[in-house]
């Protein structure tokens, strides 16, 4: 099983962060890795089982489904239902935590999967991908950002 790990530290805090990320179909309003988001369950977007389909900048497409959700420690984890990558057992989790003062926070969004063949290729984009969206998010809040792995 392959993994990706990466932490930011953005100049925002914590509840300002967590109010962009908590909305599952809204991450085409600030991830430039996705040009379309909706949502296919019927369900509310921030509720547990919702799946929303990712339509990639680049092309292609992801279902994912919201695992669950806790506002109160502001967090939500997901995982693949369907996507076009040679990627198996897909499962992701984003946490918010507060920096310092609390004037800053650290975002951290690791993912697990298999891959169907051992073309490194895709860890590559599970890892771009993650980064863009740590980088993209800081940029729609305006926010400076320093991430590590």
């Amino acid at each position: 099983m392959a993994s990706v790990k990466y932490t930011a530290i953005i100049d925002a805090d914590p509840q300002t962060i967590w109010h962009v990320l908590r909305q599952f179909d809204s991450i085409a309003e600030w991830h430039t890795g996705v040009a379309h988001c909706t949502v296919e369950s019927g369900k509310s977007a921030d509720t547990g089982g919702s799946i929303r389909k990712l339509t990639l900048a680049e092309g292609g497409f992801v279902r994912q489904r919201l695992l669950s959700i806790d506002n109160d420690l502001m967090e939500f984890s997901y995982g693949h239902e369907e996507s076009e990558l040679c990627i198996t057992d897909f499962l992701a989790s984003i946490k918010v935590r507060p920096e310092g003062d609390g004037s800053r926070s650290t975002v951290t969004w690791q993912a697990h999967f298999d891959m169907t063949n051992q073309d490194t290729t895709y860890h590559s984009i599970v890892s771009a991908f993650i980064i863009k969206g740590q980088q993209s998010l800081a940029s729609k809040l305006m926010a400076s950002m320093t991430i590590t792995a």
